[in-house]
């Protein structure tokens, strides 16, 4: 049934409905109500419905898991907060971080969080908002007596562990550390901790303040075996929701609306504290 015909439909039943009401009463808000289901499914208003893709890696509190695997977090509320105050259709997807920023940076109408809004990354993305901020840190188990740092140059004498594509991994080549000399490429966020414990050619790992409270508490580490170096960044830590500079301007506008609307209204810091409720020592830095 086309979109035209099914118009027609609805003005004959209305004609209709006006010579004879009593009768057709019933008959009319039955069919009419039909005939709008068929009008909202039909291919002409999908076609023109838009339909995001958010990319993002598991990084609890801002993004995790819950017991029915479905993707939630600080920052995925906030998200989706935003989004829900669109007109348009989205899905999450959960990837590695080098993928997701891959993803985030080639494809259309594709949009990743948290990711660190730093200069060198500046023109490689169009930035919806702002999520949180942190600062991100040389940690080392306390045990580790070997080291002695007291600047990031410093740091260049031991071997750190960073996420492929973060912006710590970016951060350490800007200042001249060199792969597999002084520092180290995984895939995984989630096993930076445990590489301090299990890799004894693994001396340091860069985690930001927020990750780390709530990483040493869920995997249930005693927080003094860790002990913090100095700060990697030299200003706070920006993390952003961000789409790809191939996703339509009509969508940018859009979102950054959105954005500046939950900010305003304040959704974004009851999403905050609810967090911080459930999370004691969570996003504090």
């Amino acid at each position: 049934m086309t979109l035209e015909f099914t118009l027609y439909i609805v003005v004959c039943m209305k004609k209709r409905f006006k010579q004879n009401k009593s009768h057709l009463l019933s008959q009319y808000l039955f069919i009419t109500g039909g005939l709008f289901c068929l009008l909202l499914n039909s291919p002409s208003v999908l076609a023109n419905t838009k339909i995001l893709t958010l990319v993002t890696e598991y990084l609890p509190p801002f993004q995790l898991l819950d017991s029915n695997k479905k993707i939630t977090g600080f920052a995925t509320d906030v998200v989706k907060a935003v989004l829900n105050k669109t007109p348009y259709q989205f899905n999450i997807r959960v990837h590695p971080w080098s993928q997701s920023y891959e993803m985030a940076q080639k494809n259309k109408n594709t949009c990743i969080y948290s990711i660190a809004r730093e200069n060198y990354r500046e023109q490689s993305f169009q930035w919806i908002g702002q999520i949180a901020t942190t600062n991100t840190y040389f940690v080392s188990l306390k045990s580790n007596k070997q080291l002695k740092i007291n600047s990031i140059d410093d740091a260049k004498h031991y071997m750190t562990a960073v996420i492929k594509n973060d912006f710590t991994h970016q951060a350490l080549i800007h200042n001249g550390f060199i792969r597999d000399k002084n520092y180290y490429v995984i895939n995984n966020s989630d096993s930076l901790l445990q590489l301090l414990i299990s890799r004894r050619n693994i001396d340091l790992v860069l985690i930001d303040s927020l990750t780390m409270n709530y990483r040493i508490m869920n995997n249930g580490f005693d927080p003094k075996l860790f002990v913090t170096y100095v700060k990697l960044n030299q200003q706070p830590l920006r993390f952003y929701l961000a789409c790809s500079n191939t996703t339509e301007k009509s969508i940018i506008d859009t979102l950054k609306k959105a954005f500046k609307t939950i900010e305003q209204n304040g959704e974004k810091q009851r999403i905050m504290a609810t967090w911080m409720q459930k999370n004691i020592g969570v996003l504090r830095d």
